[in-house]
């Protein structure tokens, strides 16, 4: 009750960085227009892209400016060759080592569908990426571009690919944010990473 009066960094001792808050809902809110877990395990469903909806508002937002991202372009972008990593299998394990945020975000939704889905903290020393690309084992790592990145995230991410090279991770792809919508991406190989080989899996429904 006493914290209720202070900033968020009095409460909470100065240890958690405060990013943007949503404004709330408050009496918009209307419990008749949500999906809960009971009534949408209640369909049938093979994978949770079955149980998102395809609704047009936004669902994803940036704190840069991009406009916001729907579930319904989420849906056709997660299932698009944009996120295809070739001769990726279901079983096979991929990484990404990128900020958070709306990419994040998108890979999560994306790479699940297709593979065993690892996202890493970016800031992992160089000992703990390697314990994690042998342990896992990692077959491929995603980082992202240099030029949206901010100096200390460039010196993480240098981290990241000289471990992947040592480990020899098979395949290295870089993300760059796509201006389009929050969350959006384009992918290619990383310079550093060898040609990436191997047969598409396509729709991965």
């Amino acid at each position: 009750e006493e914290a209720m009066g202070e900033s968020c960094e009095e409460a909470h001792g100065g240890t958690h960085e405060v990013g943007p808050v949503h404004p709330a809902i408050g009496d918009k809110y209307d419990p008749a227009r949500q999906t809960f877990a009971k009534a949408a395990l209640s369909k049938e469903w093979t994978t949770y892209y079955d149980l998102m909806p395809d609704k047009e508002g936004p669902f994803l937002h940036s704190t840069d400016g991009r406009p916001p991202l729907s579930l319904k372009k989420l849906k056709e972008f997660i299932i698009s060759d944009a996120v295809e990593v070739l001769g990726l299998e279901r079983t096979d394990r991929l990484c990404t080592a990128i900020p958070n945020g709306p990419e994040a975000a998108v890979c999560f939704f994306a790479f699940s569908l297709r593979c065993t889905f690892a996202p890493l903290n970016i800031g992992l020393s160089k000992d703990e990426f390697e314990f994690e690309f042998i342990d896992l084992p990692a077959k491929a790592l995603i980082v992202q571009a240099k030029d949206s990145l901010a100096d200390d995230e460039k010196k993480h991410t240098d981290n990241a690919i000289s471990v992947a090279r040592s480990t020899k991770v098979e395949k290295l792809l870089e993300l760059t944010p796509s201006p389009e919508a929050a969350g959006l991406f384009s992918m290619k190989k990383h310079t550093a990473g060898r040609p990436i080989k191997g047969e598409p899996m396509g729709n991965p429904l």
